[in-house]
């Protein structure tokens, strides 16, 4: 290749690797900023999902204290002693349990609404008002766990479908930005080596030009 080409080849090489190394350097910045955009929003719906699980955790340590709370307040009222409930005790008993379940709600839908708790106007003393009592506050136990377990899963898809929809757009962004600057540091590289190439070679093409001017 004659000294004129090769100094075109440079040339061109030259403003070839400086126009794609100023795009990778934009490219680059705009995937930072893309980058630390995706690592805020994860971090926001990561301290969600803990705030989350802490409410959860919360709310049934706090329902299950009502609930161990509900026997011994029931006893209180109607007393351990004697062979008969009157109605007043039994009507006590139900109005309390019912009113105790259906304060403990769970994604909007009362702990009540899961329990039966009709044995407790049939018990005719103190024994079986506690052995009823009993039943409902296991059955009462089960239900919320269940309820408790079926609405935190609901919460957390809701949270984790929210936080698809939000980042996939941005990750994608991100991913097609990142292609784009790996293809501009390939063209970068291409340019540098034909760059590279062209300006090894040139002073062997000057000193053969020069010979065949008869000027060396």
């Amino acid at each position: 290749m004659g000294f004129l080409l090769l100094q075109y080849e440079y040339q061109r090489a030259s403003r070839e690797v400086s126009v794609h190394q100023r795009a990778g350097i934009r490219l680059d910045n705009q995937v930072t900023r893309y980058t630390k955009r995706v690592e805020k929003m994860q971090s926001v719906f990561e301290k969600n999902k803990s705030k989350l699980e802490n409410q959860f955790t919360t709310l049934q340590n706090n329902s299950a204290a009502a609930l161990s709370n509900i026997s011994s307040q029931i006893a209180l009222g109607t007393g351990t002693q004697g062979q008969a409930l009157t109605d007043a005790q039994r009507q006590m008993a139900y109005g309390y349990i019912q009113g105790q379940l259906g304060n403990i709600v769970i994604g909007g839908v009362p702990l009540l609404a899961f329990v039966n708790i009709g044995s407790i106007s049939s018990a005719n003393d103190p024994s079986s008002l506690m052995t009823a009592l009993n039943t409902i506050t296991t059955s009462a136990r089960t239900a919320l766990s269940n309820l408790i377990t079926m609405v935190k899963e609901a919460e957390t898809d809701k949270l984790e479908a929210q936080q698809d929809a939000q980042l996939t757009p941005i990750a994608e962004k991100e991913a097609d930005l990142q292609a784009e600057k790996d293809l501009e540091d390939t063209l970068c590289t291409m340019w540098e080596q034909r760059r590279d190439n062209a300006k090894q070679k040139l002073p062997d093409a000057i000193q053969n030009g020069m010979a065949a001017y008869g000027i060396k």
